[in-house]
């Protein structure tokens, strides 16, 4: 007796394996979130060319539209450990008038 063996040809095994061309099958909420996550960076860096755009054609007065690298220096001037020319002279005038008045 001769054993016939039959082979499915090598689309329906990778289906059957949830494979396609040896790889792994692609998470679809994986490659959802990147593409939202490239959409949300597109759209912020959209916003930010647009906002130096008007800035720098001098649209809108730096008053009440100011550039984003003045926005970026005076968060960066606001968040460091040294202090500003006004908090110096508020405590020079502190300190005078506290060692004057000890006198």
């Amino acid at each position: 007796m001769v054993a016939l063996t039959v082979t499915p040809p090598q689309d329906q095994l990778a289906s059957a394996n949830g494979r396609k061309n040896g790889r792994k099958p692609e998470n679809p909420a994986r490659a959802q979130g990147l593409k939202r996550a490239g959409v949300r960076l597109g759209v912020f860096v959209a916003f930010l060319v647009a906002w130096w755009a008007v800035t720098a054609a001098g649209l809108v007065k730096p008053l009440f539209l100011p550039s984003p690298g003045a926005v970026w220096n005076a968060f960066i001037q606001s968040n460091s450990c040294r202090p500003s020319p006004l908090v110096r002279t508020a405590s020079c005038v502190v300190s005078r008038t506290t060692s004057c008045g000890s006198i």
